[in-house]
């Protein structure tokens, strides 16, 4: 058996299956018509351009059982994520095509490259659908600067690009703000360390707190005390100098 036969079998079935869940998207989700019109127009043509290849090759390769099954693309809890998963299963296998389509469809190769760069067009229309997608954009600008009062609500942030997080909770009490910061500052020094992107964290009011902790700065408000006081005990500038008479 000709092992190329089942490699290019397992990858039209991979595209079916990423447009399928990408044209559900465009239909179900977001109600687009140019877009479910615009992928269902490709899944028709990869239709065609399968029956360019032998079917009884192609038959004839399928196996009771893919070795990469258990590596699937994982758990996804966005619709964003879906989005580019799916998008990445599309041009991922359009790639492999187009190659083995230069040596057993050579008149055809070139069309599983267009199709390609039609996916990398609508993968960005599929996403700017999602509000995740400017979420992103925002945070990688430096634009949004979020304020937060749980941790999973922070560490999400925090995984998604946010540059900036503000820790503010009015309604625990002051010990569990202490606890949980320390929490906080050790997850993002934990994320400092593997990404040259660095979070920077901000505590509300409690300037005793931040002194304690790795925090890059204190919100304080009208009524929170003195900013004078405030600096000194984070260190930003030293105690006056008092002379001696």
């Amino acid at each position: 058996m000709n092992r190329d036969f089942s490699l290019i079998d397992a990858n039209f079935a991979r595209l079916r299956e990423g447009l399928r869940v990408l044209d559900e998207v465009a239909r179900f989700e977001f109600h687009d018509e140019s877009l479910f019109a615009l992928i269902k127009g490709l899944r028709h043509e990869l239709v065609r351009l399968e029956g360019v290849f032998p079917a009884a090759e192609l038959i004839h390769s399928r196996q009771d059982e893919d070795i990469g099954e258990a590596y699937g693309i994982g758990t996804h809890l966005t619709l964003y994520t879906i989005i580019r998963a799916n998008c990445n299963r599309v041009t991922e296998s359009l790639r492999v095509l187009e190659e083995f389509a230069r040596i057993y469809a050579p008149k055809v190769a070139e069309q599983f490259s267009e199709i390609r760069y039609s996916a990398y067009r609508f993968e960005v229309l599929l996403l700017e659908n999602t509000p995740h997608y400017f979420l992103e954009r925002y945070f990688g600008l430096g634009t949004v600067y979020p304020i937060v009062d749980t941790i999973t609500e922070a560490t999400w942030l925090v995984e998604h690009g946010a540059k900036i997080i503000q820790f503010r909770d009015k309604d625990s009490a002051k010990e569990a703000v202490r606890r949980k910061m320390r929490e906080l500052c050790r997850f993002i020094a934990w994320h400092n360390k593997s990404t040259p992107d660095k979070v920077l964290l901000i505590l509300n009011d409690y300037v005793d707190i931040a002194a304690e902790l790795p925090v890059a700065g204190v919100h304080l408000g009208t009524n929170d005390g003195s900013v004078a006081r405030a600096r000194i005990l984070l260190g930003s500038i030293s105690p006056p100098y008092r002379q001696r008479g």
